[in-house]
């Protein structure tokens, strides 16, 4: 996992390249690639590539990018291609490889195959190719949308970064955009395609954009996880079957190392299967398990460490508890908010548990992030169903919801979101907005401009962006899996997971958001009623502790962190962020010390 970044004056009247430009954005990206960083620049100083590189597969010094075949041709590669050594035995002669890793097998196929080769890379990838023979430059990002790639086009010049924070470092001029705050307020999340910048846009997943001498063309489709989500819902009778041999296929691709390998365990079943997988695969001596437990929760019901020793023993697997206190939260609050890259109101947990494992030396963990998407585990399965039943009518009469949210004022916390139901429940997508929604965009007025908020919401459309990602599925509980992948789980996240952990240099894998898992699993699976779960919990022998226990999600004592009022602390968080952007473009010290 590493970090990648461009410079590209395209133009005919742009001037060379800015090289001190291209040495801040490798330092800007440092801590993605602690174990090297470098910079290739075209002949014409026309373009230039960089790359800081954490090594994970084929770790010596023959592995380090940007990685170039005479010239002709240059890769930025972040992210593993876990199928590299089926296609390098396939297509490629092994006697002309230079290194053993997965880049020089993705260079390779492109000068064979070009952008074909890139619905058969199976894996997380964010990459940037110079093709000096065609005068062109090629940016693509993996089919779930697991590598993040940022990039902006003024006419004159194309950028491109893992994070969007180094392109604030470019002097491009960038301005706040109102889609990203609006977004912001009402998720918690900046929504894809939108940043926080007008400028600068996220490159769809499984897609690709090439730049030449006229700027950067439309991004084109070579992957689409929603055609597969759609086989959902078919209840097969062999569903349990296919679901543990594809989870044994993905954890069996995402052990592929030349490291050690560690694994976020938690005391839930998404995680708990990942460790089911390892021990039948007999690989439990390679893997070390790290659990996250906070004095707050110790011997209570949401406490992890119990359960999840228990999980370990079982499995023959090391397991490596580390209790935080407030103190320790606060102590390095600083350096969770400067990490960072856009606004966000989830992470942090994320960001602690990357921490300790860096602190044991890990440089990459799996984690369970994905399976209550696929496998209906969130309380939006239920709720937004239910929901739709019970006031989807009542959403249609005229103006009913208006009033109700014009009353929202006076209800206690935690219902302020209750009267949106009145307005939205009558789509899947207007209900499950109202489920995760952290602000209902009748409340933004409250702290935003009006005029920012009619431009923020007219751009961003959040109802149809929603509604976008809902079409053609068999059930509402398809279309919240739909809309939990394509909206939550890629803007939030998996985003998350990308800061956080390569901010301590390590590197998040999810065996649950891989393609080839869904193509597998997906037909019969039945997300109602939470019978999805149980095909993952039927015969894979764990603890009844885990397969009997409700579902509490895991979370953070921020209540009891962080001084908020009456007001839930995630509305504070917030409202201060959108508030100090607005003031002045920054947020980050002013919400730490607004916090401490």
């Amino acid at each position: 996992m590493c970090g990648v970044a461009t410079l590209y004056n395209y133009h005919y009247a742009s001037p060379a390249v800015d090289i001190p430009a291209l040495g801040v954005l490798r330092e800007e990206l440092r801590h993605r690639g602690p174990d090297s960083q470098d910079v290739w620049v075209s002949d014409d100083s026309r373009i230039g590539l960089v790359h800081t590189r954490l090594s994970i597969i084929g770790p010596d010094e023959r592995g380090r990018q940007p990685m170039t075949i005479d010239d002709q041709v240059v890769i930025s590669f972040n992210g593993e291609i876990y199928n590299y050594e089926s296609l390098r035995d396939r297509y490629l002669e092994s006697s002309s490889l230079q290194s053993e890793t997965d880049t020089e097998v993705v260079l390779r196929l492109y000068l064979l195959f070009g952008v074909d080769m890139l619905p058969m890379l199976d894996g997380m990838f964010s990459l940037l190719i110079w093709d000096a023979r065609r005068d062109q430059l090629i940016a693509a990002r993996d089919g779930y949308g697991v590598k993040p790639l940022y990039y902006l086009d003024n006419g004159w010049a194309f950028a491109a970064s893992s994070e969007v924070r180094a392109l604030e470092s470019t002097g491009i001029e960038l301005t706040l955009d109102p889609a990203g705050l609006v977004g912001f307020s009402i998720f918690g999340h900046v929504p894809e395609p939108f940043t926080s910048y007008r400028e600068v846009r996220s490159l769809p997943p499984g897609t690709y954009i090439t730049v030449g001498s006229l700027g950067a063309s439309e991004p084109v489709e070579f992957a689409d996880i929603s055609s597969d989500l759609r086989r959902l819902d078919a209840r097969d009778i062999a569903a349990s079957e296919n679901l543990r041999e594809a989870l044994l296929n993905s954890v069996r691709d995402h052990l592929v190392s030349d490291v050690p390998v560690s694994l976020f365990l938690s005391s839930g079943l998404d995680s708990a299967a990942l460790l089911w997988a390892v021990k039948q695969l007999n690989r439990t001596e390679q893997l070390t398990a790290l659990t996250l437990r906070f004095e707050e929760y110790e011997n209570s019901l949401v406490d992890e460490a119990v359960i999840a020793g228990k999980i370990a023993e079982q499995s023959g697997v090391r397991h490596v508890p580390v209790t935080w206190s407030k103190a320790d939260f606060l102590n390095h609050l600083p350096a969770m908010i400067a990490a960072m890259d856009m606004p966000t109101c989830d992470g942090l947990n994320t960001w602690m548990i990357s921490r300790i494992a860096a602190d044991h030396g890990f440089k990459v963990a799996l984690s369970g992030i994905g399976g209550d998407e696929l496998l209906g585990g969130y309380p939006a399965f239920r709720d937004v169903p239910r929901w739709k039943y019970q006031f989807g009518l009542l959403a249609h009469i005229p103006m009913l919801g208006r009033i109700a949210e014009n009353l929202s004022g006076y209800l206690p916390a935690g219902l302020e979101k209750a009267p949106s139901l009145l307005r939205y429940a009558d789509t899947t997508a207007g209900a499950y907005m109202v489920r995760r929604g952290i602000f209902m965009p009748h409340e933004l007025k409250e702290f935003l401009p009006m005029e920012l908020v009619r431009e923020g919401m007219a751009r961003l459309d959040p109802l149809g962006l929603m509604a976008s990602k809902t079409v053609g599925f068999s059930s509402v509980e398809s279309e919240v899996a739909s809309l939990e992948t394509q909206c939550y789980l890629r803007s939030q996240l998996l985003r998350d997971a990308d800061w956080a952990g390569m901010s301590q240099g390590v590197e998040i894998r999810v065996p649950f958001a891989y393609p080839p898992l869904i193509q597998r699993a997906a037909p019969g699976i039945d997300l109602k009623g939470g019978k999805a779960e149980n095909l993952l919990r039927a015969g894979i022998g764990l603890p009844r502790e885990v397969t009997a226990r409700s579902k509490t999600g895991f979370t953070l004592p921020m209540a009891s962190w962080i001084t908020s009022g009456n007001e839930h602390w995630s509305r504070t968080w917030v409202r201060q962020i959108v508030m100090k952007l607005l003031d002045d473009g920054s947020w980050k010290r002013e919400l730490e010390l607004e916090l401490l």
